[in-house]
């Protein structure tokens, strides 16, 4: 199994690097201020519907993957990690061929974290459970980029980015800070079956994504909902 989650890895990286630069040969909408990033986050866009779902109907299906989320799952879970892996690298790597490191070090950062854990289940064929919770925060993701494609395109302030807006608070909640408070309780319970290695990856994991994640949200309410509203004459001194 360990050799087809490779091979899928690869196959996911060629896709998504096609997908890259398949892209170019369509066109941009004229209001798009940054076509390259345009393309980028519409080939992220694909991968968040793709992994997201996949997650949520996988984690409903297979509920055991909760329960014993070293061991217990299905065998197609590890395939759609094995994806996730392919697209982190494929978007790294378009990252480093279209911008500067000082342009994209903080995604990078988190991208290196994020497949240094998933690949983790790739290699190991264990982890796939925690793996699978883990793709939960790509259904956040597609309000994240839906709310990027909208202010690159010139769509704020109106209704479509207000929505977009509350939709992407709602899902970080949900889909984002849920499963990262999930997953850090079940490693500091269970810390006693993970090989400390893991144990030190997971917890600088847990804390990166989490701290970037609060960030965003904080970001995006303070620009999105408290910025917009009408705000009441105060009186000079």
């Amino acid at each position: 199994m360990t050799h087809l989650g490779l091979l899928v890895t690869g196959a996911s990286f060629a896709v998504f690097r096609g997908l890259h630069w398949g892209l170019r040969l369509l066109p941009t909408p004229r209001s798009a201020r940054d076509r390259w990033k345009w393309r980028n986050i519409c080939v992220s866009l694909m991968h968040s519907l793709l992994s997201g779902a996949g997650a949520l109907v996988g984690l409903s299906l297979y509920p055991q993957m909760t329960t014993d989320p070293i061991h217990g799952h299905p065998p197609w879970a590890l395939l759609l990690v094995a994806v996730s892996v392919g697209y982190f690298l494929a978007d790294g790597a378009d990252m480093l061929w279209n911008q500067t490191l000082a342009q994209a070090w903080d995604l990078l950062c988190h991208h290196l974290v994020v497949v240094s854990c998933l690949s983790t289940a790739v290699l190991s064929g264990h982890y796939v459970g925690l793996s699978l919770v883990s793709l939960l925060l790509e259904l956040n993701s597609v309000c994240l980029h839906l709310r990027k494609l909208l202010l690159l395109s010139h769509q704020a302030p109106s209704l479509a980015f207000s929505m977009t807006s509350w939709a992407t608070l709602a899902t970080l909640a949900l889909f984002r800070l849920v499963p990262l408070g999930w997953m850090s309780l079940w490693l500091l319970r269970e810390y006693h079956q993970v090989p400390f290695a893991l144990v030190i990856l997971g917890a600088t994991g847990l804390a990166t994504v989490g701290v970037m994640s609060i960030t965003l949200g904080v970001r995006i309410l303070i620009n999105d909902v408290l910025r917009s509203r009408p705000c009441p004459s105060v009186p000079k001194h």
